[in-house]
């Protein structure tokens, strides 16, 4: 009881959650893992916290991977804010879930299977609904919401657009492709499907690039099964 009240003091002193329609509640609960096929993605935190130091670069970094240290990763995570470092973990939690779904796993042991270098088009089509569902739900739950305000507000002399329409962005805690209400996971799909290419493309085109950085960290690797017989494809 005391561990849960000291947790509950330690989050709500890093983020107010006053204007957040959140309510923080420490239980326990079993593991449902009866539709999850764990193979090796079941990776320690150290892998999850560095596999979402390369999510939260890889949209920064996509060509310019050779030339980015692991250093430089931490760096960039650290100054992040806690809700976005947050949104990274959760990325990567979800990533074993699409990459079960393309019939692939991460790990950081030795293992004789082929390696992922690229995603392929079906592949693509298979995680990039599934990136957006679980932006959209993400945001929802931290009190964001669908507006496109920010984009209306006259840029000051000398400030740059770009971060400009960002700030504002957060402290208006909306944004044009987030949605209201209680949503079914076609809606969501539907959603993702009337989507400007531009941004479509924002829930998938950094993946490839984070397979090339994800590399620079020893031993942790993607792997894609050489064969794999799905019930969908009889």
């Amino acid at each position: 009881a005391d561990e849960n009240k000291s947790f509950l003091c330690e989050i709500n002193r890093l983020v107010n959650t006053a204007g957040i329609p959140i309510t923080l509640v420490c239980d326990i609960a079993p593991v449902d893992r009866s539709s999850k096929h764990m193979y090796l993605s079941n990776s320690s935190f150290m892998n999850i916290y560095e596999f979402a130091q390369v999510m939260n670069a890889c949209y920064s970094h996509e060509g310019h991977e050779e030339e980015v240290d692991t250093q430089t990763l931490e760096n960039e995570f650290k100054k992040q804010s806690l809700e976005y470092k947050i949104f990274n973990i959760n990325q990567v939690k979800s990533f074993s879930r699409y990459l079960d779904a393309i019939h692939c796993f991460y790990t950081d042991r030795p293992v004789d299977y082929d390696m992922l270098m690229e995603f392929t088009p079906e592949e693509i089509g298979r995680i990039a609904p599934m990136e957006h569902e679980r932006w959209i739900r993400e945001h929802q739950s931290m009190g964001w919401r669908y507006g496109d305000e920010y984009e209306h507000v006259p840029v000051p002399d000398g400030a740059d657009e770009r971060a400009w329409r960002k700030m504002l962005r957060e402290q208006m805690r909306c944004h044009k492709n987030v949605m209201d209400g209680e949503l079914t996971k076609a809606q969501i799909r539907s959603h993702f499907n009337d989507l400007p290419e531009k941004d479509k493309n924002k829930d998938w085109l950094p993946f490839n690039s984070m397979l090339r950085l994800i590399r620079k960290y020893d031993g942790l690797r993607i792997y894609r099964f050489a064969a794999h017989t799905d019930e969908s494809d009889a």
